[in-house]
């Protein structure tokens, strides 16, 4: 990785090094890179719902659904920096039973993260979504520790 990358640059060069070093373990991975995400605050939108969206493309989605249809991805991690009024996130969802992984690189706006994060610490748990254009869910996460995904 070279300094003059971009950040999001640099995200997805985090992202390819983490699915080489899970697949050379011997995991079954999905790398997905988010369209879009968002912190998504309760009661925006039709929502009651407060956590991370991220927006994967219909192809990816296509083949993410039978991988977390029968997975139990019970473990994560979540890596981020922060640069200016953008967080870059990588988080890895692991079903360490079938050897599966699920790694995401996502970058979103700061906006709107405040009540997520109180929501979070309300809550104990964050929720994130890997969610189709169209906004049909495709994998629903819950996660104890939050504060992995938060600067």
């Amino acid at each position: 990785m070279t300094t003059n990358q971009t950040p999001w640059e640099q995200t997805v060069a985090e992202l390819d090094e983490l699915e080489t070093k899970l697949e050379s373990e011997g995991w079954e991975t999905t790398a997905v890179q988010a369209l879009h995400a968002a912190p998504n605050p309760p009661g925006m939108g039709s929502s009651t719902e407060s956590g991370l969206s991220f927006v994967v493309p219909d192809n990816v989605a296509d083949e993410l659904e039978p991988v977390v249809s029968d997975g139990h991805f019970d473990r994560y991690d979540a890596f981020h920096r922060r640069v200016e009024d953008r967080i870059y996130l990588v988080v890895r969802y692991l079903d360490p039973e079938r050897q599966r992984a699920v790694c995401l690189a996502a970058s979103y706006r700061t906006r709107h993260l405040q009540p997520v994060i109180e929501t979070a610490a309300e809550r104990g748990t964050i929720t994130t979504w890997l969610k189709r254009i169209d906004g049909e869910i495709v994998a629903q996460f819950e996660h104890e520790a939050y504060e992995q995904f938060f600067p």
